[in-house]
């Protein structure tokens, strides 16, 4: 098992408003949900009404057919680059559970092996003679029945949901991708801050009343600037309400172990990489497609944060292979400008006022896609300008 580090820090949880014509998980009143998105009565999508199928997440063209079996054994979109959570990638581009008998390890050839003999099980990538407690032996594979989608409360049992908690499968819920243009180096707290705080705030625990306390967060550092992380988790220790429940926070900088481990998260938040190349962006992107996918579709939430960088186009490109967020260009806005709340009623604007003040090193969004289906919570200078903040449900299909 890969190694990651685990922080806890303690915030509280803050539930938050609604959405247009996104509410919460539901859709405002003359719109109804279709394939994961909020159309008109009249079955139109929001605007013309002509734009097509965008193949994003809970679509009914999405690898789970649409009959709403999320979290099923394939659990993602076969279409997609990369492996599925708990999967690693074999020099043949093949995927294998390392945690499988038959691959305990990895990959036959590249340090895996099949587990027989006397150690016939497979125990945190390792053969052994039986499993640990509180681990459970099904097919001869080591697990914890109380949290595995696959075998909640029992070996087999696979949850519609995709979500195991103490051994009984949860209900289907929807997942949210946010993505916020700013890095937060300049978050001093300062009262005139609070709005852009409460951003990623509002972000981070969008989902927490699904999930058990502390909600757990897994932070992909890499290539992010020392202050941008000091400041994001202080905008986000800020939050309204911070108390107890609170949020454990467990940092990574390797990619492979985000694959991995991701299903033991409630939010994975990307903190803006600002030293990152595109090439680095683009390699986590087909890395993670797949488990990504799989993770909003269990109902969890990605946060992917933003800023200006000498060496790349936008960390938003770590969803490049994904249907859930594409831009045309990301550009730096003037450090003394304003910025507007334009979904006032979305979950993500709960404790935003209409107009305030950017951060620095703010950035700004032209062309965001899907448009039908994506909710521009805050943008720049006017209710007209370009995108800074975005929030996207996804629901699952009917």
């Amino acid at each position: 098992m890969r190694h990651i580090v685990p922080i806890v820090l303690w915030v509280c949880i803050g539930l938050v408003g609604c959405g247009e014509p996104l509410v919460g998980a539901n859709c405002a009143d003359g719109y109804t949900k279709s394939g994961g998105r909020c159309v008109l009565n009249d079955g139109n999508l929001p605007g013309d009404g002509s734009i097509p199928n965008d193949g994003g997440l809970g679509d009914s063209n999405t690898g789970d057919a649409g009959d709403g079996s999320i979290g099923s054994d394939s659990g993602t979109d076969a279409s997609l680059p990369g492996c599925p959570i708990g999967q690693v990638q074999c020099s043949d581009g093949s995927c294998v559970d390392p945690n499988d008998s038959n691959t305990c390890g990895g990959c036959i050839g590249e340090g895996g092996t099949v587990c027989s003999g006397g150690t016939p099980v497979c125990e945190n990538e390792s053969c052994n003679v039986s499993c640990t407690p509180p681990l459970f032996n099904c097919a001869s594979s080591c697990v914890d029945r109380d949290s595995d989608p696959k075998n909640c409360g029992s070996c087999g049992n696979v949850c519609q949901s995709g979500i195991c908690e103490t051994g009984i499968c949860a209900d289907v819920r929807p997942g949210h991708v946010v993505v916020i243009g700013m890095n937060y180096v300049g978050y001093t707290g300062t009262d005139d801050q609070k709005s852009a705080a409460s951003l990623v705030g509002n972000a981070v625990f969008l989902n927490a009343s699904f999930f058990s306390s502390p909600l757990k967060v897994l932070a992909f550092r890499g290539d992010a600037l020392t202050s941008s992380i000091t400041g994001t988790d202080a905008a986000i220790n800020s939050h309204p309400h911070a108390s107890s429940p609170g949020w454990s926070k467990t940092v990574t900088d390797d990619s492979a172990a985000v694959v991995l481990n991701l299903l033991d998260y409630d939010v994975f938040l990307v903190y803006a990489q600002g030293n990152a190349t595109n090439a680095t962006l683009f390699g986590y992107s087909a890395q993670w497609a797949n488990a990504m996918d799989e993770f909003v579709q269990s109902g969890r939430v990605i946060v992917v944060l933003d800023g200006p960088s000498a060496t790349n186009n936008g960390s938003y490109q770590v969803l490049g292979d994904t249907p859930l967020f594409l831009a045309s260009s990301r550009s730096l806005i003037t450090a003394t400008d304003n910025l507007t709340t334009s979904a006032p009623a979305d979950q993500l604007a709960n404790g935003l006022i209409y107009n305030f003040p950017a951060l620095v090193d703010t950035v700004k969004y032209t062309d965001v896609e899907p448009a039908s289906s994506t909710s521009i919570v805050v943008r720049h200078i006017n209710i007209n300008g370009a995108a800074i903040a975005t929030h996207r449900a996804i629901f699952p299909s009917p």
